[in-house]
């Protein structure tokens, strides 16, 4: 239910929670997961589609976003430096 194209409904939401935290007062579980919904919509991270809770912007860009792009470190280039001898004096 939480892998939903159209989002997670806010009991799916909450029996997720209640399902891999199980020391967790229920009650307390419910207010806070509904500020929280509340909070992080006006605040524009998740957008309200009919009954369900989405990522704002889909969930792949939102995983590339948090993601740091790397970029490869340029090797410093050594420049070779040739000295020239001094001929050999002729005699």
């Amino acid at each position: 239910a939480l892998k939903e194209r159209t989002g997670s409904s806010q009991p799916a939401l909450l029996k997720y929670i209640k399902a891999n935290y199980p020391g967790a007062d229920n009650k307390q579980i419910a207010h806070s997961l509904k500020n929280a919904l509340k909070r992080m919509t006006t605040a524009g991270k998740l957008e309200k589609v009919k009954a369900s809770f989405k990522i704002k912007g889909g969930a792949a860009k939102a995983a590339k976003a948090d993601k740091p792009k790397k970029t490869k470190a340029k090797k410093p280039t050594k420049k070779k430096t040739t000295t020239k001898k001094p001929a050999a004096k002729k005699t």
